[in-house]
């Protein structure tokens, strides 16, 4: 349907006017302290000129980046919330694949608190130690750490539509309810470890071998452990059919909530002094422990590098589908979050790679 000319349409980024951005730091708040550009390093001109093109971009085609939020972070500080589309920083965001970071977070804190372990054995323990007869000697040997680092073994390839673990398949079929026990039926077509292959299955099954192993409803997990500690507001998760937390993705959280959990990671696994999860578990995560497709993959996080100033900087990720980043950079101290709605769609990574190194990246370099 054809929108009208209402200047106050969603379909527009932002009320038509003939007025330009003008930049101006974010108010201090939901335990962020907030600075200007200029305080941290960063020069204003570059994030004005993107910010300006967002406003100025025609929403003329699927093709066009529908951006709904975009937050910086350097130093610790709130440096930038800008939303568009009628969207805000009071509104939990659909995250989908990019909560898969979450889950794997949780698995850490599990087992820094002696709850779990990463060479915890996936099939004991969600059957409660009764493995059932004829099960494939590979499964019994599958891990944790197989299910959040994509590498299980399953038949499951979310990026194949007629895999049988494939995530459509699972969600959409109604003869098994219990989405962990779906995926303990798949077949295994490789030892565990031995073959990475992107699979929200695996992740689902990662935040079932937490709760199995802490006796705690996911979400009574997630609240106690996570969105409590880091002061976390309004948040909802997806349930399975059987009324399961689902760890496959899914999370609607606040902008500025998802940024604390770029931040964890940032700052050694704390947030504002409070220790969330060991460091040791932050350094090991954020490596690429295996690839899937162009990139490496960790505990729950993408790893690629971004080129700056002549040579490339590491930076570490969590990403789903339509746009939704959470995106690291260790070395210059940066932390960023990206909403958008391009869902299905090749240019939900056009902000990812284009708009952090054509913009915020040369906002540091400039800043200097």
């Amino acid at each position: 349907i054809r929108a009208d000319d209402d200047p106050a349409s969603p379909f527009y980024p932002r009320p038509k006017t003939d007025e330009l951005y003008h930049y101006s730091p974010p108010e201090a708040g939901e335990g962020w302290e907030t600075a200007s550009l200029e305080d941290v390093g960063m020069a204003a001109e570059p994030i004005i000129e993107m910010i300006q093109m967002i406003i100025d971009t025609p929403m003329d085609g699927l093709e066009a980046p529908y951006i709904h939020g975009f937050l910086v972070a350097r130093g610790g500080k709130l440096v930038l919330e800008e939303y568009f589309h009628g969207f805000s920083k009071d509104m939990p965001h659909g995250t989908r694949s990019a909560s898969k970071t979450v889950t794997a977070t949780l698995a850490g804190i599990a087992v820094n608190q002696g709850r779990l372990a990463l060479d915890t054995p996936v099939y004991e323990t969600m059957y409660g130690g009764n493995l059932p007869e004829g099960l494939d000697e590979r499964a019994k040997r599958m891990v944790l750490e197989n299910l959040i680092t994509m590498t299980p073994g399953l038949a499951c390839d979310d990026f194949i539509a007629d895999s049988p673990g494939n995530e459509d398949t699972m969600q959409n079929q109604e003869e098994q309810p219990d989405w962990f026990q779906f995926t303990l039926d798949l077949e295994m077509l490789y030892e565990p470890g031995e073959h990475a292959a992107y699979c929200s299955g695996s992740q689902n099954l990662a935040g079932g071998v937490v709760a199995m192993a802490t006796g705690d409803w996911l979400p009574d997990f997630y609240r106690d452990n996570f969105a409590n500690p880091l002061g976390m507001g309004l948040y909802h998760m997806n349930l399975s059919p059987t009324g399961e937390g689902y760890g496959g993705g899914g999370l609607l959280i606040k902008p500025r909530d998802f940024l604390k959990l770029g931040q964890i990671y940032l700052d050694g696994g704390r947030w504002q002094g409070t220790r969330i999860i060991s460091q040791d578990w932050v350094q090991k995560g954020t490596e690429a422990i295996n690839n899937i497709g162009a990139e490496g993959y960790g505990y729950g996080w993408w790893i690629f590098n971004y080129p700056f100033e002549g040579r490339e900087v590491k930076a570490f990720y969590a990403g789903g589908n339509g746009g939704q980043y959470v995106i690291v950079v260790p070395e210059l101290d940066l932390n960023i979050v990206i909403f958008a709605g391009n869902y299905n769609q090749r240019i939900m990574h056009k902000t990812k790679y284009e708009y952090v190194r054509d913009y915020v990246l040369r906002a540091i370099s400039e800043g200097k």
